[in-house]
This record gives C-alpha cells, structure tokens and sequence, in this order.
C-alpha cells in the first residue's frame, strides 16, 4: 500500500490510511475512529518507501469504515489519503 508492506493477519474489515510521518498520528486516527463508534482490533505502520516524508497504516476493524469517517477523517490536517476494505 503506497510503497509500504506489511506483515498483518487480515481480518473481515480493513483501512488504510496514508499521512505525514509525525507523533500522534495513530492517536489521532484510534480518535476518530472511536468517535464513530468503530473499534481498532489490529495495526501495523509503515513508512513509504519512495517518498520517506509519510506514514501508512493498515488497521483492522470490528465492522467497515464507511466513507463518511474516511473523507472526515483525510479532510483533517496531514492525513493524505485512505482506503477502507471488507472482505
């Protein structure tokens, strides 16, 4: 994802997210998450491997991130990019 890989058990529901490498990021994003009544069950970083100024995260959901939380979320500053997948 975006250059980053990662070594994850893959669960019914996914996200990804892309943003600038910096303290609190994934504080920020179990925050809004939890806002939206979404539980984190895993997550893994990783940095992307050509740009080396940004972050993605995978994580793991007890239900589907829907679009809403995920433009709510890149709308805010620093977060690039996301994706959400249920399988």
């Amino acid at each position: 994802a975006w250059g980053a890989r990662f070594n994850v058990q893959l669960d019914e529901h996914l996200a990804i997210f892309r943003y600038k490498d910096q303290p609190g990021m994934l504080g920020r994003l179990g925050t809004a998450l939890g806002d939206a009544g979404i539980n984190i069950a895993s997550a893994a970083v990783g940095l992307e491997t050509d740009a080396g100024e940004d972050a993605v995260l995978l994580v793991t959901t007890d239900r589907a991130v829907p679009a809403d939380v995920l433009d709510a979320i890149t709308s805010t500053q620093d977060f690039h990019e996301a994706r959400s997948v249920s399988l």
